[in-house]
């Protein structure tokens, strides 16, 4: 029974993670727009995600809008945020470096800089949701398979 469960975790983690990496992905050409067409600040840009139901699986936007609320500075708002979350967020360490360092340059440049730091992060995330999307289906099936097989082994071996 745990093998099964075992199992059915991992696969959790990597549905998980080709959600979020969408949603990130999703959540980055917002913000290019909204550069683009309304130079809209980056703090503003936090707040207007948070308030979009879409966006409600990223818990760190939220968490970076309240810091942000409460005075800290973007960059150092976004860092704490996606450190206070590691563990939740089900995105491998490659993914997780690639937000930080989005948070680290975001709001650092002029409006077209900004959009084309969107576009060279947007272009890495699509990168990893692939490679996500490829893992998922590759072992999803066979890890499923395998804690099947090793639980039936288990209740053959107590009978």
């Amino acid at each position: 029974m745990t093998s099964v469960l075992t199992g059915q975790y991992l696969v959790n983690r990597m549905v998980m993670r080709v959600r979020l990496l969408e949603k990130i992905e999703e959540m980055l050409n917002t913000i290019s727009c909204e550069i683009r067409f309304l130079s809209t600040p980056a703090d503003r840009i936090i707040k207007q995600l948070c308030e979009k139901n879409e966006y409600d699986e990223l818990i760190f936007l939220r968490i970076c809008n309240e810091k942000i609320s409460s005075g800290s500075d973007f960059k150092e708002a976004w860092l704490e945020s996606l450190n206070a979350l590691v563990s939740k967020l089900y995105l491998n360490k490659n993914d997780l470096t690639l937000i930080r360092r989005f948070g680290s340059q975001f709001g650092t440049t002029d409006a077209e800089g900004q959009i084309s730091i969107c576009s060279m992060y947007l272009e890495s995330i699509k990168n990893n949701l692939q490679d996500s999307r490829s893992k998922k289906e590759q072992y999803a099936n066979l890890v499923n398979g395998i804690s099947v097989l090793f639980g039936i082994g288990i209740i053959v071996v107590f009978i």
